[in-house]
């Protein structure tokens, strides 16, 4: 698995795609959206085969090489699992569509903070 990230296209620049590595990189997004394709998601949860179908829309990305200590732990973590639900979950609840200010990766986990 790699974070799949997409450039939209500006007035200067192409459109750009790059796959990164989540145990080489960290991701610090600002003014997030958590979004899912739930029908997709829903046939999952029922047994059908795992595909991409949730992404993070982001207004800011930035890329560390180096990561920075968050204090992140199982209380700020925010999940995406269509095999255990099928839907964004940040503390028990499900959080498809809900604007978020900050998420960070670690590893292949993202945490709001």
């Amino acid at each position: 698995m790699k974070w799949k990230v997409e450039y939209p296209a500006t007035e200067n620049t192409s459109a750009k795609t790059v796959y990164l590595e989540p145990t080489m990189v960290q991701l610090v997004m600002e003014g997030i959206t958590l979004k899912n394709q739930k029908s997709t998601a829903k046939k999952i949860f029922g047994g059908q085969n795992k595909t991409v179908c949730a992404w993070v829309l982001c207004d800011t990305l930035k890329v560390n090489t180096a990561f920075l200590p968050e204090g992140q732990d199982e209380t700020t973590r925010v999940s995406y699992n269509p095999r255990v639900t099928p839907n964004w979950v940040y503390m028990g609840l499900d959080v498809d569509g809900v604007r978020m200010k900050r998420l960070v990766s670690c590893n292949r986990s993202l945490f709001r903070v």
